[in-house]
């Protein structure tokens, strides 16, 4: 699975990491099981890395697919969701940056940085979290 996830249902949060190549099906059929995860509630946060990402090709199809499972997800719920995507390469900084200016802040605020510290900062977490980021192992697909 080139998206991997992980709920720390302490701090409110899910840590999403794309790996290698990611699709259309990949993006969406991640994110149906991660909204459909028992431990998911409205109003976790998230932080989305996509450094390890190589090839990002999702469509605009599929952001708005996610972004339409993310705002029913969220029906009901003015807390709402923050996404902090972590995208240092070009492209996946400008795809990126699609979703998040296409998205709907009132249900998701979406933000995409370059630097992780700075995602990090703006969910309100300490830099040095998940500094092990990448050795975590246990992590849902």
């Amino acid at each position: 699975m080139t998206i991997k996830y992980r709920i720390h249902e302490d701090l409110a949060l899910v840590v999403t990491r794309f790996l290698d190549s990611v699709s259309d099906d990949e993006f969406v059929g991640s994110y149906k099981r991660l909204l459909n995860d028992p431990a998911m509630r409205p109003g976790y946060n998230e932080l989305a890395d996509l450094r390890e990402c190589k090839n990002f090709t999702i469509t605009m199809g599929g952001m708005q697919q996610v972004g339409r499972m993310t705002e029913t997800f969220l029906l009901d719920h003015p807390e709402g969701m923050r996404t902090a995507v972590i995208a240092p390469k070009s492209l996946n900084f400008a795809l990126a940056r699609m979703y998040e200016m296409w998205n709907d802040p009132t249900s998701e605020s979406v933000m995409v940085f370059r630097d992780p510290d700075e995602a990090k900062k703006w969910l309100g977490l300490e830099p040095d979290f998940l500094s092990e980021l990448h050795g975590e192992a246990t992590e849902q697909a």
